[in-house]
């Protein structure tokens, strides 16, 4: 058996060595096989992906279909591919087939649900996954044509935005990037309305985040920024920390990016998304886009000493991680790198030939005692040694053995585990003995939102406009709405999104620059409302605030971020109203 990264797209190493997991408790010792909840599959399938929204994709005689939590295939292996749900559908692939080269090519796209219903027809040549409730769709008029036309649709199939683009990226905080027959590309909304053009000086983009999206004309090695209307935040003056050629998806994180200075390669400027140089220092990125992004998370970003003039000077260069002020927190001494998380104190990390973790100061945790290690997710890791793989937890104690013969990383509280007894293979789903199901489980169940006329005193000025929905008995309020509201007060605070890691990050203080969607009042009717997936950080640090999605915006309780952002929130029962004082 394989994963499906295996056999599709090969998982890079370095997405291998992302840390997601944050431990809150341990065991002392590895439980034994007999003391792990294991459910061992009747059939045995022959690849199989992660759990996402409750449901696995995996493959039987080559053809794709689903199975949930218990292990029962809810959507028979029926599709020639097919991909993971995403936002409650997921694509799938009718009379395709796999080349000698492995490239997947033919048949006909669309979406079905959890049941298995046909939502979105099987009629398109290529489909991307839904993205703010709208997906990328293409078709071609015959095979030798080579870019076709590209559209949106919604999850009932409706063409929403017509398939006259000649490229289509995902809808991000919003927007979208699409290509015309023209050199440069447009910013559409989902009316289509155009907010910026770059087609007259042939300029491209490629995806928002944090409110900021990068755009070049020359393939990445110079580029700027324009926010969401399409103004122009940086000028140009800095370059990308590495030749990529058409790939210039670099991007802002914790409000900071890494870019290449004084077009030197051994000198890399943090610039925040005013624009402003925050530092400048002598270190390298990488030798080239393969080396993959490096960015600020959990604080701290991997940087190499020196770049080497050529691969002859590879063993000179060592990996260590700078702090927001350009300083050496970890000093360089490592051969690879993996990013830090604000889930996570560990990342991994290799120096000498030998693998292992690292935590935010620089001590090392299991070094050289494992073959391979992996990236923590919800808590525990998946490790190698002697071709056996077990899992332990951050204080690198061991508490699933090694025992197994593969093993996947946790994902939504499960892995999937195989043994192989005299030849024969079985495989499992394994409970994560760490995965606390009330903190890290989804809601994926859709519920009422009802629509309240609850009134708002601002700073002693009545507010209207705010769409409010009570849930489950209280009040949720919109994100940007409250941001809006803030604006200009002790307690503003920013709102950026990002699309691709599903994460609201909040900065107290800075000035909140609107999306138009605010205060809006809505309709005035009951909505469908389900459980946020999106994580929220704060300043850079992780808050775990209850939170609902309506129509793509996400709602929190107003006293919930009220502690959270430093604002008060108090009730006047005479008058039925909401008291805040920002000022």
């Amino acid at each position: 058996m394989q994963t499906r990264t295996n056999k599709k797209i090969m998982a890079s190493l370095l997405a291998l060595m992302l840390v997601m997991g944050n431990v809150g408790m341990f065991w002392s010792y590895a439980l034994t096989e007999d003391e792990l909840d294991i459910k061992w599959l009747d059939k045995h399938y022959q690849t199989v992906d992660d759990f996402h929204e409750d449901l696995m994709l995996v493959e039987f005689n080559d053809k794709w279909g689903y199975i949930n939590k218990d292990g029962v295939e809810v959507i028979p292996c029926k599709y020639d591919d097919a991909y993971s749900f995403n936002e409650g559908l997921a694509r799938v692939n009718i009379g395709g087939k796999t080349d000698e080269l492995g490239n997947f090519k033919g048949g006909k796209w669309g979406f079905i649900d959890k049941t298995g219903k046909i939502v979105v027809d099987l009629k398109y040549d290529y489909v991307r996954d839904f993205s703010e409730g709208l997906a990328a769709v293409l078709v071609k008029e015959n095979e030798d044509d080579y870019f076709g036309q590209w559209g949106y649709v919604d999850k009932t199939g409706k063409e929403i935005i017509p398939l006259h683009y000649k490229s289509a990226h995902n809808f991000n905080e919003g927007l979208a990037f699409v290509t015309t027959e023209d050199d440069g590309s447009i910013l559409i909304d989902k009316t289509e309305t155009i907010i910026w053009d770059g087609r007259q000086e042939g300029y491209y983009g490629t995806n928002f985040n944090e409110g900021l999206a990068p755009i070049s004309n020359d393939g990445g090695y110079k580029f700027d920024f324009i926010n969401t209307k399409g103004e122009k935040v940086l000028d140009g003056n800095y370059g990308a920390p590495y030749i990529r050629g058409d790939n210039f998806d670099i991007y802002f994180n914790e409000g900071l990016i890494l870019v290449r200075a004084d077009d030197d390669y051994n000198k890399l400027a943090a610039i925040d998304t005013k624009g402003n140089e925050i530092f400048k220092i002598n270190a390298c990125s990488g030798y080239s886009f393969l080396d993959g992004e490096i960015y600020f998370s959990g604080g701290l970003a991997p940087v190499l000493n020196i770049c080497p003039e050529d691969y002859a000077n590879k063993d000179d260069i060592k990996w260590g991680y700078i702090d927001k002020t350009g300083t050496f927190i970890i000093e360089p001494k490592y051969d690879s790198y993996a990013h830090f998380s604000n889930d996570s104190n560990l990342t991994c990390a290799v120096r000498n030939e030998k693998v292992g973790y690292i935590d935010k100061t620089g001590k090392e945790i299991s070094f050289g005692k494992y073959n391979t290690v992996w990236t923590f997710s919800e808590k525990i890791a998946k490790i190698k040694k002697d071709e056996k793989y077990g899992y332990i937890d951050e204080n690198g104690k061991e508490i699933i053995p090694l025992i197994f013969d593969l093993a996947t990383n946790s994902s939504e509280g499960l892995t999937i585990v195989g043994k192989v007894d005299n030849g024969n293979e079985k495989i499992g789903i394994l409970k994560n003995p760490l995965y606390n199901n009330t903190s890290n489980q989804a809601q994926t169940n859709d519920i009422t939102a009802t629509y309240s006329e609850q009134a708002l005193v601002v700073d002693g000025e009545l507010k209207s406009g705010l769409e409010v929905y009570n849930i489950d008995g209280n009040n949720y309020f919109k994100l940007r709405d409250i941001a809006k509201l803030a604006n200009g007060t002790k307690a503003q605070f920013s709102v950026t999104w990002n699309g691709e890691k599903q994460l609201i990050s909040l900065v107290k203080g800075e000035a909140y620059e609107p999306s138009g969607s605010e205060l809006q009042a809505g309709d005035k009717t009951n909505k469908t409302a389900a459980k946020s997936p999106a994580k929220l950080e704060i300043d850079g640090e992780v808050a775990n605030l209850n939170a609902y999605t309506i129509n793509s915006q996400n709602y929190f309780k107003l006293r919930d971020l009220g502690n959270a952002l430093g604002f008060k929130v108090d009730w006047d029962d005479v008058n039925k109203q909401i008291i805040i004082t920002m000022n």
